[in-house]
């Protein structure tokens, strides 16, 4: 095989130069119409999976507007932007060439109100605190008795070891369809849990140990108190064993 002389191996060289100043040549050409011509300016953008956050909420918190280059703006800055909401769980963005931009949050729900003090504390199944209210929102379950130092927006209650317990409470609860049905969760000072239901039944819970099988056990109850029509009182979970049912004289 002929090897190739030095004359025709700097030909090769400034062929491939070339090439690349070509190619590095368009490159900036089509960066510099990408970031500057109207062709790729937000026309749309479509908010999804939203529930109790409106679009202008949303459209607000993002910080990116119609009009305005798609390009402009880091997808991570806009997710980012969102999640400084503490109803936005998190939150994907994509773009849509030429000039869409597709938005989909996930909203966090509230889920219990945690009461400090005075104040009550608006909290997600996760413990993550959403906001604050000076009165109660009937439509959620109240938690009294538990203490916490963690109360500030967007901190966690149960990032205290002595609310891990609640935590498991709250989940199986929810995952259950108990929270729904539950009007208050207290705590007494001998650190048992008394649950008030609004169908007005009261059920003597006991401690938070082995919830899962106790919040199961409540479940099968209060089905056959339904399906039987049998009109209970109480539901007392913690003298031994077995649950007591109490039923209106």
């Amino acid at each position: 095989m002929r090897k190739k002389t030095p004359i025709e191996r700097l030909h090769k060289a400034r062929k491939v130069f070339l090439g690349i100043i070509i190619f590095l040549g368009l490159l900036s050409i089509f960066i510099f119409f990408a970031l500057n011509s109207p062709f790729f300016h937000i026309k749309e953008i479509n908010i999804r999976n939203n529930k109790s956050l409106n679009k202008e909420e949303i459209l607000k918190q993002s910080k990116v507007r119609t009009n305005t280059n798609i390009f402009k703006f880091k997808i991570s800055d806009i997710e980012d932007n969102l999640k400084t909401n503490t109803f936005i769980k998190s939150a994907k963005v994509k773009r849509e060439l030429p000039n869409t931009l597709n938005i989909n949050v996930m909203e966090r729900e509230k889920t219990i109100l945690f009461q400090y003090i005075s104040m009550y504390l608006v909290v997600d199944e996760d413990g993550f605190i959403m906001e604050h209210l000076d009165s109660k929102d009937e439509k959620l379950p109240i938690v009294t008795g538990f203490n916490t130092n963690f109360t500030d927006v967007s901190e966690n209650i149960f990032s205290q070891e002595q609310n891990r317990n609640l935590k498991i409470f709250i989940k199986e609860g929810k995952n259950l369809h108990l929270l729904e049905n539950i009007d208050e969760i207290e705590k007494d000072f001998s650190n048992d849990v008394n649950i008030k239901l609004k169908n007005g039944i009261f059920v003597a819970f006991g401690t938070l140990n082995n919830v899962k099988y106790k919040l199961g056990l409540l479940k099968e109850i209060l089905e056959d108190v339904e399906k039987r029509e049998i009109k209970a009182s109480k539901i007392i979970m913690n003298k031994g064993n077995h649950p007591i049912l109490i039923k209106d004289d």
